[in-house]
């Protein structure tokens, strides 16, 4: 299967977690810019779009919707990036902002990113570790 990464990242973390997403599955590795609104992606089985989480809104979530009609028929994984864990209720309400259509057609993981450097405490230990993504990697491989 051939697979493609599709990301937008802001502080780092995102981009960190889809280089090494793509070196586990031997992906191609494109950020959002590097898409053309037209592109089809019929080079490819797989399709990893991910991006960070801003107070709740996601940019994978805009780039679902505009490729959505050259997505719906493959394998589709949508990695949601933040400070808050997935069980957050802002986790939550950043996943149900994904129209109902495509949720039910993407399998969505949520794991844990980076605090702004200028918000974070004293002691402070990232996040931001290649164990993060071993659910992710385990249903590309399934």
């Amino acid at each position: 299967m051939k697979s493609l990464i599709c990301y937008k990242t802001k502080h780092g973390a995102t981009e960190k977690y889809m280089h090494w997403l793509a070196d586990a599955i031997n992906a191609e590795l494109k950020t959002f810019d590097e898409i053309d609104r037209k592109d089809n992606f019929s080079d490819y089985d797989v399709l990893v779009v991910s991006s960070g989480t801003y107070a709740g809104l996601m940019p994978l979530n805009r780039f679902l919707k505009r490729h959505w009609k050259n997505l719906e028929d493959k394998k589709v994984v949508a990695v949601a990036v933040g400070a808050a864990p997935a069980n957050d209720s802002w986790s939550q309400w950043s996943y149900k902002r994904i129209t109902q259509k495509i949720r039910d057609k993407i399998k969505y993981f949520k794991i844990l990113g980076e605090t702004p450097e200028n918000a974070r405490p004293a002691g402070y230990v990232s996040q931001v570790k290649k164990d993060n993504l071993k659910e992710v990697i385990a249903y590309i491989n399934a």
